[in-house]
């Protein structure tokens, strides 16, 4: 925060903090932990656990959880768990100040220049009121819910030798009242029933106005837009469903030394998600949308060498391609498909003296570009 300053940042015309108040906060959170582990034939464990929560601002909780471990030969084990879970909004996302900046990307004023095409009989001005980066309010709020959650996974990992781990674990998570933000681009996209959302010039008090006089100004008509509201709310539930996997190898130490090879990936099978309760699901698996786009298959490969003090690890970061927000209304843009990142970085370590050790290293060892997106958020 600021200290003496404060007025007189909230007076600079775009400092984002014209409307902002002073906003302050805390929170006392006491939690109890218990866990039991319970054999219960000799290739099977059973672990309990429980965790109870009491946050003086958002009540209390309690969230169990179960797994299960089953070893039915030295070669393989299979696990699984199921728990629920409990997240109270951070104190930022409920008291950081409300402040104005500019949307990410160009829209129309549904209003004023519904479909691109300028209304002057309410007060429209094309130059103002179509193609623009309008003014939208971000910050925290007051009236948040906590996340709820309910999760299970179940996997099994195979050792054949000394050699070779693989693995495979299934995720199935549930989150209920997310915590986060409506997106400019859903607010444009349906003013109707985002109507609340848009605060107009002669929506707000003299006083108000004359804080935001970049935007309402003197000869600005009550219908001007002076912003959106785009501050963070509970939006509806999101589920998800995906792999993790992992393979390793490891070597014998040689007259080369030791060499190894380690992978972990995730590919996710779905994604869906709410902007409200009870709305309808949305899926941006492999596609821009709402400012988050989710990619489908993630992977970290890294290859390790070790002889005496040295040691070496090239690893491979991986991230797959996604279909683009492709809403710039040319055509020449508006098919894209951001490519996959793969990036590869390089270190070596020396630790030749006990206590001591020395690592040098780069990142992005093909000093490889990232892939060209449209979105403007």
């Amino acid at each position: 925060g600021c200290r003496n300053n404060c007025g007189l940042m909230r007076q600079a015309a775009s400092s984002g903090l014209e409307l902002a108040e002073d906003s302050s906060g805390d929170r006392r959170d006491n939690a109890v932990y218990a866990e039991l582990n319970v054999p219960i034939v000799k290739t099977l464990d059973m672990n309990l656990a429980l965790r109870y929560d009491d946050y003086s601002d958002f009540g209390s909780t309690w969230n169990p959880k179960i797994a299960l471990r089953w070893q039915p030969t030295q070669q393989v084990l299979v696990r699984g768990s199921y728990n629920t879970g409990f997240r109270a909004p951070t104190l930022y996302d409920v008291y950081a100040p409300n402040s104005i900046t500019f949307t990410g990307n160009p829209y129309d004023d549904p209003l004023l220049c519904p479909g691109g095409v300028v209304n002057v009989g309410a007060g429209g001005i094309e130059s103002r009121d179509c193609g623009q980066q309008f003014q939208q309010q971000q910050g925290g709020n007051l009236d948040l819910d906590p996340e709820e959650s309910k999760a299970w996974t179940i996997g099994i990992l195979f050792q054949p030798n000394q050699q070779w781990t693989l693995g495979v674990d299934y995720w199935d998570y549930k989150v209920e009242s997310s915590v986060s933000v409506i997106g400019e681009s859903v607010i444009f996209g349906d003013p109707t029933k985002y109507a609340a959302n848009f605060v107009r010039c002669g929506m707000l008090s003299p006083e108000e106005r004359a804080k935001l006089a970049a935007t309402c100004t003197a000869t600005a008509s009550p219908n001007t837009l002076a912003y959106i509201v785009n501050t963070t709310t509970n939006l509806g539930d999101y589920k998800t469903s995906g792999l993790d996997l992992q393979a390793a190898w490891q070597s014998p130490v040689g007259d080369w030394g030791q060499f190894s090879v380690n992978y972990r990936g995730t590919y996710v099978l779905t994604y869906e998600y709410q902007l409200e309760k009870n709305g309808p699901y949305f899926d941006n698996l492999g596609e821009y949308f709402n400012g988050n786009p989710v990619a489908r298959y993630r992977q970290m490969l890294s290859f390790g060498w070790q002889k005496a003090a040295w040691s070496s690890v090239l690893i491979n970061r991986y991230t797959s391609s996604y279909k683009d927000q492709n809403e710039t209304g040319d055509p020449q843009f508006d098919n894209n498909v951001v490519a996959g990142n793969n990036v590869w970085d390089l270190s070596v370590t020396w630790a030749g003296v006990k206590g001591l050790a020395i690592t040098g290293g780069i990142t992005n060892l093909f000093d490889r570009d990232p892939p060209f997106s449209n979105q403007g958020d």
